[in-house]
């Protein structure tokens, strides 16, 4: 007999759901497949910036002194920066010191500390009970976690804001993001933004006043269609930068054009970090790697037709992982300007073509100036040594990377042998 009280959606909407039965879909496999990209996704996120469990107290049972209170000004704001806003917002009754200091230290904001009634994530905020809405959606009675009255509001800072637990796919909750993307990120100056949609759909559009947040540090998106661009590059002012304060930039199953990312990444100045994680393109990506602060690229899990390393002279680390390509073609991987590379991975004989300086990597190349990038210490490889190809370019990768020092290989098995290697091949191919 069918089960006449299924489980709760916990991962999906009512309109996903209705919408997954109107096309024949049962939603609970949907429900199933949506945990799994959540699951994956919220491991790529950073921590909480706040820390709900900690106890504001260090007086011991037969001690009456206020240790904490006596702890420098500029430690104070950094406790207050760390508790959930209305937690930090209690300490102004301490003392005047605290009030002081909750009135000049940035805020932090996390969903996971406003869950809607009667949700297992924990118990119903006060006021908040006679309101009703799926779980996970910021309600109306939670914007007062987002923008706290108090007489220092209009000049208040936001350190650090987390919102991973919201449906976006409606109009109007898009309108009211759109909302919190002026009245809060743009105006309240926020550093660190993790912005996560709850699927499905998948495509569901990021506000285009998000690139409008020069405060920016740090931000981490998920399950989002990024916004067009052109109107900004064709622009005067898309000459300049877009995050002039950006350091972090992660994308997670995000559907973006090759033209935008590398508007993201050229109006990044001082970017250091990146990744993008099953990255989603109508086309194929062609990224360029641009940065001259630009550290660590990170590209995992997604559709790529090329990544060019352009201009990255303090890049150190290229991690290529799980990359896919398209109708059997191979990435183009192109090494330009990057004198501080040491460690790169994975290549894949097959997947990956690689080009140093304009010159294709075949099998059996001689080792040139043109062809060596001498800064590489770590290397990895993916390859299947019953394949006679891929087995030719092991040797042919480390005479362009001579000073390896730490090789990884993840051979694949395979179930046909396409050719054989002899010991022959290998006593010409030079020591290993």
């Amino acid at each position: 007999m069918a089960n006449q009280n299924p489980a709760p959606f916990v991962y999906l909407d009512a309109a996903a759901a209705a919408d997954a039965r109107g096309r024949g879909v049962n939603p609970q496999d949907l429900e199933r497949s949506a945990q799994g990209v959540l699951k994956f996704l919220y491991m790529c996120l950073p921590d909480t910036p706040v820390y709900a469990g900690a106890a504001l107290s260090a007086i011991l049972p037969d001690d009456a002194e206020d240790r904490i209170s006596a702890l420098p000004f500029s430690l104070l704001r950094n406790i207050v920066s760390r508790l959930p806003a209305m937690d930090a917002a209690r300490t102004t009754t301490l003392s005047r010191r605290w009030l002081l200091v909750w009135r000049c230290t940035p805020l932090a904001f996390a969903d996971g500390r406003a869950p809607p009634p009667g949700s297992p994530r924990g118990p119903a905020r006060p006021r908040a009970r006679r309101h009703a809405g799926p779980r996970g959606y910021l309600l109306p009675c939670h914007r007062r976690y987002l923008l706290p009255r108090h007489r220092g509001a209009p000049r208040r800072a936001f350190g650090a804001v987390r919102l991973v637990c919201g449906y976006y796919a409606d109009a109007a909750r898009q309108r009211q993001l759109a909302r919190w993307v002026q009245t809060t990120f743009v105006a309240k100056g926020v550093q660190e933004l993790i912005l996560v949609n709850r699927p499905w759909p998948l495509d569901v559009p990021l506000p285009a006043a998000l690139l409008g947040v020069a405060t920016l540090t740090r931000l981490y998106l998920g399950l989002w269609k990024f916004p067009d661009t052109s109107a900004l590059r064709q622009s005067k002012s898309g000459a300049d930068a877009v995050f002039p304060h950006l350091r972090e930039l992660v994308l997670c199953s995000v559907v973006v054009e090759s033209s935008d990312m590398n508007f993201l990444l050229a109006g990044s100045p001082v970017l250091e970090n990146f990744g993008i994680v099953g990255i989603r393109e109508k086309a194929m990506m062609r990224l360029r790697l641009v940065g001259q602060h630009l550290k660590c690229a990170q590209i995992l899990m997604s559709a790529m037709s090329s990544v060019a390393v352009v201009d990255t002279p303090s890049l150190e680390r290229l991690i290529l992982w799980e990359s896919k390509a398209c109708d059997n073609s191979c990435i183009r991987l192109k090494i330009g300007k990057a004198t501080k590379l040491r460690i790169l991975g994975y290549l894949s004989p097959g997947i990956h073509t690689l080009e140093i300086r304009n010159t294709v990597i075949n099998a059996g190349i001689k080792a040139t100036p043109s062809t060596i990038v001498p800064g590489i210490k770590i290397l990895g490889l993916n390859l299947r040594f019953g394949v006679c190809n891929d087995s030719k370019m092991l040797p042919t990768f480390l005479r362009c990377f001579p000073n390896v020092e730490i090789l990884h290989i993840v051979s694949k098995k395979t179930d046909k042998v396409a050719g054989k290697i002899n010991l022959k091949f290998w006593q010409e191919a030079g020591p290993i």
